[in-house]
């Protein structure tokens, strides 16, 4: 809202469709490190909402119902092999 960009805006910025903007923002849909990347630039956040992804990363892969204790990955911070 700061950036007075709408969501179509925004998707076109980085390169991402309306719809998965609209389903990351509403929580329905985790999104990519890339949409992080490009997120950053395009909203100007100094690198925030990728210091911010490998935690909703983490997030991600432990609401995942397939995978169990053991399968964490380099993506986490606090990763580490069993």
């Amino acid at each position: 809202m700061a950036r007075t960009l709408t969501q179509r805006d925004l998707a076109a910025l980085i390169w991402h469709s309306q719809e998965t903007v609209a389903k990351v923002e509403k929580g329905e849909r985790w999104p990519s490190q890339d949409l992080a990347v490009r997120a950053d630039l395009a909203l100007c956040t100094g690198g925030t909402l990728l210091e911010l992804w490998p935690a909703v990363e983490a997030e991600r892969l432990a609401s995942d119902g397939r995978r169990k204790g053991g399968t964490a990955t380099a993506a986490h911070p606090d990763w580490r092999p069993q």
